[in-house]
């Protein structure tokens, strides 16, 4: 997370307008030669409470000596923790928290060779047993390469191997994020090693990207084309989707893309040279490709030239959304501006529901939809170029986002139907009301909508949905929730229903949801929650070495420990953060450091990995009855411990 020390007191930057020339000045800032990635949405965690957000809509050109020397908008910062910056920076031999290096040796060019991890005073080779392209590419991002673009088997160097079987998806910036039997003396049936080769690009440039054949001077059109070992190929369309091409256009400097297709369809013609064939799969929201998930490049494509995929990217500055024709200003038919226009959004009235309507609202800065539904056009087939069935998952800052058919669609379908969204004019309050008519930290879920207190459906309800609702009224976590009016049916209406919440949501608002005021349940439905008051405390026993042993967690004042059931990394990552430390190398089951007393508190344990508290995680519920001492579970906890705050 970037911090940066001004007028006298340490504070943070907002990700508005956060990019890879903004990092790179960071980066040289603090003494390396340029940035890797740059981060948005407190990718390594929030400011603390009180800390200051200095900046937003910082806008470097990527030369500057100091973010100071930036164009910048108000500061402070209206921006809040979850929208803190952060970098990676390039680092040619990168030291983890775990005494863990990586490199790659026996190859003539410093971007390949076979991958030794350095480990407990000795380098030790990679077992090639379930290792993939994103595990490569997390090595390469050791190393301060963006991605890799190519695996292959070297001959056995009869090292150890420190590692097998790992599982990375590929975002991870350290290996040790994605371990899943541990770092220790693997026994390795493949006789032999793994190599690798990095994409190695213009350190000044993060990533190497064109557009050609466009009307010249324009360079906002035409086939895109990436530089990748010393040459210019081209991208597969059948890989792209519009998502990935306003990545390709913010990348280039520009906002989003107006469409994209085949390049020959498009009349940018053919290109020559490789294919550089991958999936990006963005969501949309990234800033540059290299934050993109990147699959393996098919560097022996069979794929022909007619196939080459075209972008055109819009030049102007942005899109605005505006509501036409409702009952208040934060209602009606949605209509965006751009080429000093107003268009409409048409499609199905069974394409809109609530993700779509949600980033309308937020593009209204409003901060949730209560209403969305479809209206028929007045006339068909006579109005501007409309924009076709955006496909949103809710969490975009803006439609642009989520197109999947770009922009120049005339809605002419008589069956279309342009959409129509309600915003709320406040954020969603909810409070929990006890048997006695009276609130407290465990009662009956009420939430404040449209004026008027209501209740919550049970109708999918789980222990993610309980934390939620605790973190928005302060409390650390959720001790359980309750169905069937287990706190007294509530009166007026039953506000929510169906929710699925991943747990990490800051708002039940920004969950998927069936829709305000569409519940069919009864108040005998209604739900009801217990908020923990004390946070949760874990400590690490059974073991001489501090940083492992079997996990025991505080609650309810008695120690107990963890079940082992689906217990995996992700779940002691958190465990060991809880413990001081930086997070895990291994997760280990069946008691490896003994049996454990006292009752079993958790099972079942679900993390991401990103919560602050293994209580904000999916479990089975508290005390657990069928599991024994036999099967606690344990870790292993990097060596570095976190500072003292």
């Amino acid at each position: 997370r970037v911090e940066i020390y001004y007028s006298n007191t340490w504070g943070t930057v907002c990700d508005k307008g956060w990019d890879i020339r903004d990092a790179n000045v960071v980066c040289r800032m603090l003494g390396y030669r340029y940035a890797i990635a740059a981060r948005s949405s407190a990718y390594f965690g929030g400011g603390g409470r009180g800390q200051t957000v200095w900046f937003e809509d910082v806008n470097c050109r990527g030369s500057e000596i100091n973010l100071l020397n930036c164009s910048r908008g108000s500061s402070p910062s209206s921006c809040r923790h979850r929208s803190d910056a952060g970098v990676v920076c390039y680092n040619p031999l990168y030291h983890g928290p775990s005494d863990v290096m990586v490199r790659l040796v026996g190859r003539s060019h410093q971007d390949e060779g076979r991958v030794e991890v350095y480990f407990n005073s000795t380098w030790g080779a990679v077992c090639p047993t379930g290792w993939d392209i994103n595990d490569s590419h997390v090595i390469c991002k050791m190393l301060g390469y963006l991605f890799a673009v190519d695996i292959y088997g070297e001959s056995s160097s009869n090292q150890v191997h420190w590692l097998s079987d790992v599982q990375c998806n590929g975002w991870e910036i350290d290996i040790t994020e994605c371990l899943r039997n541990g770092l220790f003396n693997h026994s390795c049936h493949i006789n032999q090693d793994i190599g690798v080769k990095c994409f190695d690009p213009n350190p000044m440039s993060p990533i190497s990207i064109r557009l050609v054949g466009g009307s010249h001077p324009a360079d906002h059109e035409g086939r895109v084309e990436v530089y990748i070992n010393k040459v210019w190929g081209t991208i597969d369309y059948n890989s792209l989707d519009m998502r990935d091409a306003n990545v390709v256009c913010r990348t280039l400097g520009y906002q989003f893309a107006l469409k994209m297709g085949r390049a020959s369809s498009l009349g940018f013609g053919s290109g020559t040279g490789p294919f550089w064939f991958w999936y990006l799969n963005c969501d949309g929201s990234e800033r540059s490709i290299a934050e993109c998930y990147v699959d393996t490049p098919d560097l022996y494509s069979n794929h022909t030239h007619s196939n080459d995929a075209a972008v055109v990217c819009s030049e102007f500055e942005e899109i605005k959304a505006y509501l036409f024709n409702g009952s208040h200003k934060y209602e009606g038919q949605v209509q965006l501006y751009y080429n000093n226009a107003w268009r409409p959004v048409c499609g199905y009235s069974s394409d809109w529901d609530l993700n779509e309507a949600n980033v309308i609202c937020k593009m209204r800065r409003r901060p949730y939809a209560t209403r969305v539904w479809g209206a028929k056009q007045l006339g068909v087939g006579h109005r501007n170029t409309s924009v076709y069935r955006p496909e949103c998952i809710g969490t975009e800052s803006s439609i642009v986002d989520c197109l999947n058919s770009g922009w120049g669609t005339t809605c002419r379908n008589s069956d279309y139907q342009d959409l129509w969204v309600t915003c709320a004019d406040e954020s969603l309050s909810v409070r929990l009301i006890n048997a006695d008519g009276n609130p407290s930290h465990e009662g009956r879920v009420e939430v404040y909508f449209n004026y008027t207190w209501g209740t919550v459906c049970s109708n999918g309800w789980d222990i993610r949905e309980a934390n939620i609702v605790c973190r928005m009224l302060k409390y650390p976590f959720a001790l359980g929730y309750k169905t069937s009016a287990h706190y007294g049916e509530g009166s007026g209406p039953v506000w929510m229903s169906g929710l699925d919440c991943t747990g990490i949501e800051n708002s039940l608002s920004d969950c998927p949801h069936t829709g305000f005021t569409t519940s069919h349940c009864d108040h005998n439905m209604d739900v009801g929650v217990a908020c923990a008051i004390d946070r949760l405390k874990v400590r690490l026993s059974g073991s001489s070495r501090p940083n492992e042993g079997r996990v025991e967690v505080y609650f309810n004042k008695t120690w107990g420990t963890i079940c082992d059931s689906d217990w995996d990394i992700n779940d002691a990552n958190v465990a060991c953060r809880m413990a001081g430390f930086t997070g895990a190398l291994s997760a280990r089951s069946s008691s490896s450091y003994g049996e454990g007393s006292g009752p079993i508190w958790m099972g079942n344990v679900g993390c991401t990995g990103r919560e602050s508290s293994i209580g904000e995680c999916y479990h089975s519920g508290w005390r657990v009855d069928d599991c024994n001492h036999s099967r606690e579970a344990g870790v292993v906890c990097l060596i570095q411990k976190l500072p003292l705050q």
